[in-house]
């Protein structure tokens, strides 16, 4: 046999041997083989318990009943009892699959961990809000509080401004029985930090210490005022550029900036 006939009989072989060994060709045969033994049980379940089951109450078979055209019988009957067999091993096939299933489920997936909503000061290890600036255990400020801040003695200028995209709110400013929600927002690409204030002098002194403490070196206030020059109507705004003080918060807070 000529060398070149030889290489050819072996490449087939090879070719054969790699085709059988697939693993999808022996899945394959694996599941005929399975699928022909279930199905003698399935038949066996349905012929010889559901079947008999079923004829003690009435007569299941149809085969005898047919409708003759002349010489020729339709066999009504026996399409009756093909549909019957199909239906009833399909409702045992899907009770079986039902229950075999049941028997491997899945393990459920794990949940999603929450979001957090704590964090831990780093300086005295407690928890706090993931939302402070400054820990209210340790009075120690954290990373993050605006050095500009902006106070407002109407809430719905604050309200706009805690409105705008990408606002966030913060922190509060605790007392007695108030607190006052502080928003940071970005504006021409720098962070500025805005809140309302208590009306007065006083109350606006409060709040710009609290600010101060947790990281605010300049401020902008925005409030109203009366006016004794009749040319200015009411709704202008007003930038005073110089201011007589007598107050004595003022000064106080003076001392304060750096």
């Amino acid at each position: 046999m000529a060398e070149k006939e030889v290489k050819g009989i072996k490449k087939f072989f090879e070719e054969f041997k790699a085709f059988a060994m697939r693993g999808n060709v022996l899945d394959m045969a694996i599941g005929v083989v399975i699928g022909g033994a279930f199905t003698a049980i399935v038949n066996s379940l349905v012929n010889d318990i559901i079947n008999p089951a079923i004829g003690l109450f009435f007569n299941a078979d149809f085969s005898e009943v047919g409708i003759h055209v002349g010489d020729v019988m339709i066999g009504i009957g026996s399409f009756i009892n093909a549909i019957i067999n199909f239906l009833i091993v399909a409702f045992v096939l899907f009770v079986v699959i039902k229950t075999i299933n049941a028997l491997h489920k899945k393990p459920a997936e794990p949940e999603a961990p929450a979001e957090p909503t704590t964090k831990v000061c780093p300086y005295c290890q407690s928890e706090i809000s993931i939302k402070a600036v400054r820990c209210p255990h340790c009075t120690s400020k954290l990373e993050g509080f605006p050095e500009i801040a902006l106070i407002a003695f109407n809430r719905r200028m604050v309200d706009f401004a805690a409105g705008q995209p990408g606002a966030r709110e913060i922190t509060k400013l605790h007392y007695a029985v108030y607190e006052i929600p502080v928003y940071a927002l970005k504006w021409q690409g720098r962070d500025i930090a805005v809140c309302v204030s208590f009306e007065g002098s006083g109350g606006a002194a409060m709040v710009m210490e609290e600010l101060i403490a947790l990281g605010a070196r300049a401020f902008l206030a925005i409030g109203s005022c009366g006016c004794l020059d009749a040319g200015i109507a009411e709704g202008h705004l007003i930038v005073p550029t110089a201011a007589y003080r007598d107050e004595g918060a003022s000064y106080h807070l003076s001392l304060i900036h750096i």
